[in-house]
């Protein structure tokens, strides 16, 4: 047995199932129960599964996992405990169980439920949790970016779907010190104008955004605007974002760059006055277009 430094249980060095020890102990559960849980996680351990999980993904003839018995044939799926017995545990990741033969994808992050989201009483496997989006509220959640059969990362194709007009508005905010604001206030930086090249930077990096995240679509963007005011209240500078296309997928992560971009040039230009600036809060606020329509944060409806 291994225990990761984040205080997971790994039953096999090769395998995907984690228990999070770190999660149960924090939430109080008995020793006795801990302990039934490491026994559980344990006993459904199969011999070599890791290695046949490993040749099954290798360039050995098909036949050789087909040709497997039932019982030997990699197979997960996830274990619930019954809320009655242990009513504040939901970590236990992935395991095998022996009861079901079928082969199923190996786990991935999609697979995680909220425990009060779902009813163990009628089926030992639960549906994933609906999305509280109101574009989402007919699907499960899922995580198109990793592949269902080998739990790797891929770039979504969407060569299929056709262009619309793409809308997508982010914020947020870094807060200065006092001193800092007041410099910034009276424009007494030696690097110059900070919030002209700040804005410039969040425009620049809203156009780098398919070179920056490794499995985002680059895009031919429209239109992008970054504003930057500075709030006396708070001593911040509140930074927007608003990014248009007409394309495939949507433009979210290119305002939420830019948002990001234009904060960390304001903290690069101002932090020879003082390091002890805060980035926060950068969020989506609206994004519209493409098959799921217009959204909006609920705390700005």
């Amino acid at each position: 047995l291994r225990i990761t430094a984040d205080g997971n249980l790994k039953v096999c060095l090769f395998g995907n199932a984690e228990i999070s020890l770190r999660d149960l102990i924090r939430q109080n559960v008995s020793e006795k129960q801990l302990l039934e849980i490491i026994e559980i996680a344990v006993k459904n351990k199969k011999k070599q599964h890791a290695a046949i999980d490993i040749v099954s993904h290798s360039q050995l003839q098909p036949t050789t996992l087909l040709s497997a018995s039932p019982n030997t044939r990699p197979r997960y799926f996830p274990l619930h405990f019954q809320p009655s017995k242990y009513p504040l545990f939901s970590p236990l990741t992935f395991i095998y169980s022996s009861p079901l033969y079928r082969t199923l994808p190996s786990p991935t992050l999609t697979s995680f439920t909220p425990h009060n989201s779902y009813s163990t009483k009628n089926s030992p496997v639960s549906p994933l949790s609906q999305s509280s989006s109101s574009d989402q509220s007919n699907q499960s959640p899922s995580l198109s970016h990793i592949d269902d059969k080998t739990s790797e990362p891929r770039m979504v194709s969407v060569s299929a779907k056709s262009k619309t007009h793409r809308t997508a508005i982010a914020r947020g905010r870094i807060v200065l010190p006092d001193a800092i604001f007041t410099l910034l206030r009276l424009h007494s930086f030696s690097k110059g104008d900070v919030l002209t090249v700040s804005r410039l930077s969040g425009i620049n990096a809203a156009k780098q955004t398919g070179y920056l995240i490794p499995l985002c679509h680059p895009l031919n963007l429209d239109h992008v605007q970054v504003d930057l005011k500075l709030n006396e209240e708070t001593n911040a500078v509140e930074i927007e974002a608003k990014v248009e296309c007409e394309g495939k997928t949507g433009v979210e992560m290119e305002a939420l760059t830019a948002v990001s971009l234009a904060a960390l040039t304001v903290f690069d230009m101002c932090k020879s006055a003082g390091k002890g600036m805060v980035i926060e809060d950068i969020r989506l606020i609206e994004k519209s277009g493409g098959k799921s329509g217009y959204w909006r944060a609920e705390e700005e409806n």
